[in-house]
């Protein structure tokens, strides 16, 4: 192998060895001899003649691989914090870990999927899923998001909101000015602007199946919501029926739950009470 020097060198340190051609310019690609202290490599090898570093390649290369990974665990971050949902557990439903029972969950499942493309085209549908308490409804919303997050490369803001939990954190937050500050203008903000946002368990804020009209500040609530994401992805779940919905909340806001919906809507009558599976014994059941 042919040996150089750059020009004013005067130390050893400097001595450079050929290492092969420049793929940019076909002139010598050249390294130190002498490493570091440590024993590492001082740079990558490079070209004299045209500038060409692999070492900026491979700097390149791991900026990327950083800002990837960077980029993903602040949306996954966001997702986990931003998020109202206290069952954590929730977190890692997927639809490999969703329980099919029947031919209902069969087609539920399917329909989800097919939400889940149509998502992932840009495409701002609403999925609407109605039906009895413990039939994989929230499951199902779970994994839509989760696949969505990783089909877009963690590139999208999601969050997965618990009505009821909201409503509670919004009232409790009256007697704290701070707080609601934070819920009404930073969370609901959130809500608003998010590429995909679901609202769980609708109703259960009014007592279930037995459930009433909702007071004005219910739905007051509920309608600047929906209303602020009539053209964006948003699922809505809830053990009421459509009737139900219409009767609790009136036809103004379910009208706006319903635009582009079209397609999408699911109703559990027949599944069985199943509870989902235990996510620690579920086969199939990851975090994100």
């Amino acid at each position: 192998m042919k040996m150089l020097n750059i020009d004013d060198a005067t130390s050893l340190d400097l001595s450079l060895i050929t290492v092969g051609k420049c793929p940019n310019c076909g002139d010598d690609l050249v390294k130190f001899v002498h490493k570091r202290p440590d024993g590492s490599e001082r740079t990558a090898p490079f070209c004299k003649a045209c500038g060409h570093k692999e070492l900026a390649k491979r700097e390149a290369a791991e900026i990327a691989e950083r800002y990837e990974k960077a980029t993903k665990q602040n949306m996954i971050d966001y997702f986990h914090k931003s998020s109202v949902c206290s069952d954590k557990e929730m977190f890692n439903c997927s639809f490999g870990s969703f329980e099919i029972v029947d031919q209902e969950t069969k087609i539920a499942t399917n329909n989800a999927a097919r939400y889940t493309r149509a998502i992932l085209r840009d495409e701002p549908h609403h999925l609407i899923m109605t039906g009895k308490t413990g039939t994989g409804k929230s499951h199902l919303a779970m994994a839509i998001v989760r696949t969505y997050l990783k089909e877009t490369n963690y590139s999208k803001r999601c969050l997965f909101i618990n009505y009821r939990e909201l409503l509670e954190m919004m009232k409790n937050a009256f007697i704290d000015d701070d707080s609601r500050r934070k819920i009404h203008i930073n969370l609901m903000k959130e809500i608003k602007r998010a590429d995909l946002v679901v609202l769980d368990d609708l109703g259960a804020e009014l007592g279930g199946s037995t459930a009433g009209s909702s007071t004005t500040y219910n739905s007051d609530t509920l309608y600047s919501i929906v209303e602020a994401r009539q053209n964006k992805a948003t699922i809505f779940t809830s053990n009421l029926s459509s009737e139900e919905l219409k009767k609790s909340y009136g036809t103004r806001i379910i009208s706006r739950m319903a635009k582009h919906s079209e397609g999408f809507t699911l109703k559990f009558s027949k599944t069985k009470d199943k509870r989902v599976t235990p996510l620690h014994q579920t086969k199939g059941a990851n975090s994100l």
